[in-house]
């Protein structure tokens, strides 16, 4: 009252606050405490208004969602999830006496304030996170005039995710408000309820709908996808509402997508969790094609309409990879129990370097063709302190059940800078290099090359056609062939006969692939040895069809060397000598069949009937009339002997 100045103060029909003392009534400014008009009234005195029913502010604080918007800025009917919540706290003063020291509090935790207003006059985002005056639009600060209001508006805006960590899906909101005269808080109340000081909550609701596309295709040869492609589009809806009037459109030309499975409901509603897959086939023959998906929908509760792009590129490889086969003889053909080396050789052709998930190659091998444990070696870069560093190294790789050999995955994060147009030869690339055995069981008759195909992959996240390489070996059997060294003029009757005591080397052609083969400069290691149980025979070394050579490296004792070479072809029809009548009465051939071997056979002649090397000779012939002459001799003396003489008459 003042320093005891008045002691009672009450108000009339209008409202108008009066004070009193005991002498004199004043006209009372409850806004400022100051009084004005004080009139003195003679005989009567006024000092009873202190005894009338004390005057006093009633405060009563509401809290209503007044308006919801969507993420699209447009107003939407429920709260969603990037959307926003317009709060309206409404304090008014029911009271007969003016609140003063009125404030205002709400911290809300679980939205981002956006901006808050006092009766209509932005106040900034975060002006009432503690408490602040509030007052009615005609008074001053902190005093709200009997039967005014003050009106405040908070606007939050719900964070994405907000359904993952609030399970009940709910928005709550509390306010308080304090003033004088008042112990303790008056919490906002929401009117709606029937709940004493509950806190204003909101469902907030996620209506959301997604869309991915993905391409079945292959590549061509010369780089370019193949045609037809199948484009698949898969629209999800992973929010909390259905979803209807789902519709897809696609910007690439001729590609109409066709609804095909996932509506499992079968009543057209995009149901939460549910995805509906789309698909449509369009020609291509280019090189890269980017087009986008277009899904729209309209939630069931909330009314929004939703939409979502898919954009996806489609292109020919940036990789390149090319296979070499090196066989035993260099020309490209295999036999059974050969080992073939296969070389992978992979560029990037650019422009961009792979460098984001890494580079995939994979090593199918065909049937009757095995891997050689520990024989791959891989030669590829690496990113070390910012430095480009090529690494080479012996993988442990096996040959999987689909004959599949992982060189890389793309786990491994192998990457690969374009190459270097100014230097192609100090360009980055990966070799691998490993060795395969051709079956020794392997059907020749069914099976008459190998084909090795390497694939690789730049696994981007547009999808890179994988680039392929793949190497066909023709197979070849292998033939052998046996050598039988003759002598002739054996004995009388016995016309040949084995000669044991001879030598050969077996020599190839330089170049197999030449038009006139020309004899090697050394022979073939192991290509002819002589058979442990019989001097005379000879047998050679497996071998692959084609010229080779026989030379006479040792002659028996007592005979002389093959004058030359002995050139011959060897393949599926035998031996058959290139010159016949270069070695006429000294060479000639026999035919192989199931239970022998092709025959080359050596014979050496002598001027005169000498014995052949460990054959029965002339001798015995020679004594055997050397008999004769004396067995005639003996006999013709002892006839002489016995002759009766003549008896003469």
């Amino acid at each position: 009252m003042g320093s005891g100045q008045y002691n009672g103060i009450a108000f009339d029909n209008a409202g108008n606050a009066y004070a009193s003392t005991s002498s004199q009534i004043c006209s009372l400014d409850v806004s400022t405490g100051t009084t004005s008009f004080c009139k003195s009234i003679n005989g009567a005195s006024v000092g009873d208004l202190g005894s009338c029913a004390i005057p006093r502010p009633e405060l009563r604080v509401t809290k209503s969602v007044t308006g919801f918007v969507g993420p699209d800025g447009k107003p939407t009917v429920v709260a969603v999830e990037g959307g926003k919540v317009t709060w309206t706290i409404e304090i008014e003063n029911i009271g007969s006496m003016a609140a003063t020291n009125v404030e205002f509090v709400d911290t809300l935790q679980d939205a981002t304030v956006t901006s808050t207003k006092l009766n209509g006059v932005e106040k900034g985002a975060d002006y009432f996170n503690t408490a602040k005056p509030v007052n009615d639009p005609v008074s001053q600060e902190g005093i709200i005039a009997p039967g005014a209001k003050a009106t405040i508006e908070i606007t939050t805006e719900v964070p994405t995710g907000y359904l993952d960590s609030h399970q009940d899906a709910l928005l709550c909101n509390q306010g308080t408000v304090t003033l004088t005269g008042e112990e303790g808080s008056i919490l906002t109340d929401d009117p709606d309820t029937s709940e004493l000081f509950d806190p204003t909550c909101v469902t907030i609701s996620n209506p959301v709908i997604d869309v991915t596309k993905t391409a079945t295709m292959a590549c061509l040869p010369d780089n370019k996808l193949t045609h037809p492609v199948e484009f698949t589009i898969t629209v999800l809806n992973p929010g909390s509402e259905s979803i209807t009037d789902v519709a897809v459109q696609d910007s690439m030309p001729n590609c109409t997508p066709t609804y095909d499975s996932g509506d499992t409901s079968g009543e057209g509603l995009l149901d939460p969790g549910e995805e509906w897959v789309y698909k449509c086939t369009v020609d291509l023959s280019v090189s890269e094609v980017t087009n986008t998906a277009t899904v729209t929908g309209k939630s069931v509760v909330s009314e929004i309409q939703l939409s979502d792009t898919a954009t996806y590129t489609v292109k020919s490889p940036e990789l390149s990879i090319t296979k070499d086969a090196a066989t035993v003889a260099g020309d490209g053909i295999a036999a059974p129990g050969e080992t073939i080396t296969y070389t992978v050789t992979v560029v990037n052709d650019g422009p961009q370097g792979v460098t984001q998930q890494g580079i995939s190659i994979v090593d199918t091998l065909p049937e009757g063709v095995d891997y050689v444990a520990g024989s791959m070696e891989r030669t590829y870069w690496v990113t070390s302190g910012g430095t480009r560093t090529e690494v080479t190294d012996q993988p442990a790789v096996s040959m999987d059940a689909e004959r599949k050999l992982t060189i890389f995955s793309a786990s491994d994060g192998i990457s690969l800078e374009p190459i270097d147009s100014a230097n192609p030869d100090a360009s980055e690339e990966i070799t691998i290099t490993f060795d395969a055995t051709v079956s020794q069981e392997i059907d020749l008759a069914t099976i008459t090359s190998v084909t090795n195909t390497a694939v690789a992959v730049a696994e981007q996240t547009a999808l890179e056609c994988p680039v392929t390489a793949s190497v066909e070996n023709e197979l070849r059997e292998l033939y052998q062939f046996n050598v039988n060294k003759q002598g002739t003029n054996c004995d009388v009757g016995v016309p040949t006969c084995d000669l044991s005591g001879a030598e050969f080397a077996l020599y190839g052609a330089a170049d197999p692939q030449a038009a006139t083969p020309v004899i090697a400069d050394t022979p073939i290691t192991g290509g002819i040895t002589v058979d442990p149980g019989n001097g005379a025979l000879f047998v050679s070394s497996q071998l692959r069809e084609g010229t080779y050579w026989l030379v006479e490296t040792k002659a028996p004792e007592g005979f002389v060397l093959l004058a030359t070479p002995v050139q011959f072809t060897l393949d599926s029809n035998g031996v058959t000598l290139t010159d016949p009548s270069a070695h006429t009465g000294v060479i000639s051939t026999l035919a192989g069949d199931e239970n022998n071997l092709p025959t080359i056979v050596v014979k050496d002649t002598t001027p005169a009937p000498l014995p052949a090397a460990g054959g029965p000779g002339t001798t015995k012939t020679g004594l055997f009339g050397i008999g004769l002459i004396i067995a005639g001799w003996l006999g013709w003396f002892v006839t002489r002997r016995k002759l009766p003489s003549v008896v003469r008459d």
